[in-house]
């Protein structure tokens, strides 16, 4: 998976969620589907390291493509935009990965939505 790819995935979530505006103006609360939703967007992958296949490089490489990422999202659905940038508990969430601190969410191989903690930093 290629930072490009996600970044066309966000694009076309955004823009789901922009048909949706309406209805999510009215919600006052988070739903769990929409958070299913940017997993499978692979935007959780920006987290992952590029040495277990996926797009995290350094913080200094990762920072502007993943701002980019959350603006686009912002465009379509600004609240969960907001939650997804503050909270880093959603790729936690997403990827059903909780690691102690120190440790990082590191991509398995041949599985759906396989992740494992590192071992300590």
């Amino acid at each position: 998976m290629d930072k490009q790819t996600v970044v066309e995935n966000i694009r076309a979530l955004a823009s789901e969620f922009a048909n949706e505006r309406g209805e999510h103006q009215l919600r006052r609360d988070l739903h769990r589907a929409d958070f299913d939703k940017i997993r499978d967007s692979e935007y959780l992958l920006t987290a992952v390291p590029v040495d277990q296949w996926r797009i995290f490089e350094s913080v200094k490489k990762a920072t502007r493509p993943i701002c980019d990422m959350l603006s686009i999202l912002a465009q379509g659905g600004p609240s969960i935009a907001l939650v997804s940038a503050m909270h880093p508990a959603v790729i936690a969430f997403g990827t059903g990965c909780f690691c102690p601190r120190g440790q990082l969410p590191i991509a398995m191989p041949g599985r759906n939505k396989g992740v494992r903690c590192s071992k300590p930093l």
